[in-house]
């Protein structure tokens, strides 16, 4: 069981974590335009964009199955939360917006539970 001093700290680090994820999830349903390297739209040159630069591939292969799965073995999300995901039948460029909401209702939970201490300046923003 976790002692008053760990439950902050696990509530900040939840929170972070879902926001970060839910971040790179928005992005990944964003067509790019990169060789992985630079943002090739920007160069002076548009003859320089190379041929096999396809910004769609990573972003749909961090969201499939195989990608939600790669994310619970590197401890960037749960097999409960990927479990969540799939079961909402939402399409997964949907999937940063849920994440949002959790990271949203893990806070309201803290100030319930005392793990977060607030005030009308973190509710206002929040």
């Amino acid at each position: 069981m976790m002692g008053m001093k760990e439950m902050p700290k696990k509530l900040v680090q939840d929170v972070t974590r879902l926001l970060r994820i839910s971040h790179t999830f928005f992005w990944a349903v964003k067509p790019i335009c990169s060789d992985g390297l630079s943002d090739v739209l920007f160069k002076d040159e548009i003859d320089d964009i190379p041929t096999d630069s396809d910004g769609s591939r990573f972003g749909p292969l961090l969201l499939s199955p195989q990608g939600l799965e790669m994310l619970v073995k590197y401890g960037q999300l749960t097999r409960r939360e990927v479990n969540a995901l799939k079961k909402t039948n939402l399409a997964p460029s949907q999937y940063p917006y849920v994440l949002m909401e959790w990271a949203g209702l893990r806070i309201m939970s803290g100030l319930r539970k005392g793990e977060l201490v607030g005030g009308p300046g973190l509710e206002e923003n929040f």
